[in-house]
């Protein structure tokens, strides 16, 4: 039997948005994932900017085994989208992927 029928799925969660000053926004994200790492703890978590002529845009990540359900993703906007309103310009996207499974 193949090695991939053994390994449960991953899902990722980016989530991605504008902002007007990425190093405060990303020090924001950082100190919010701080805070939810206390409840997900097998939730892996970045933050990162993209600098480009549009301006800044931060990109959240999250990866865990198996699905993200809606109590998790809810726990993830209810922390840090209140911490990093004050730079985001426009609205924040999501997407989530998962590995294929064998």
């Amino acid at each position: 039997m193949p090695l991939e029928a053994h390994q449960a799925s991953v899902s990722k969660c980016f989530i991605y948005y504008r902002v007007s000053h990425a190093d405060e926004a990303c020090r924001a994200v950082q100190q919010a994932q701080g805070q939810l790492r206390a409840s997900l703890p097998s939730v892996q978590m970045a933050c990162y900017v993209r600098r480009d002529a549009q301006g800044p845009t931060v990109l959240e990540t999250y990866t865990q085994s198996g699905a993200f359900d809606d109590d998790t993703r809810a726990l993830i906007a209810a922390l840090v989208e209140p911490a990093v309103a004050p730079w985001i310009q426009g609205g924040r996207r999501a997407e989530l992927f998962t590995s294929p499974t064998a």
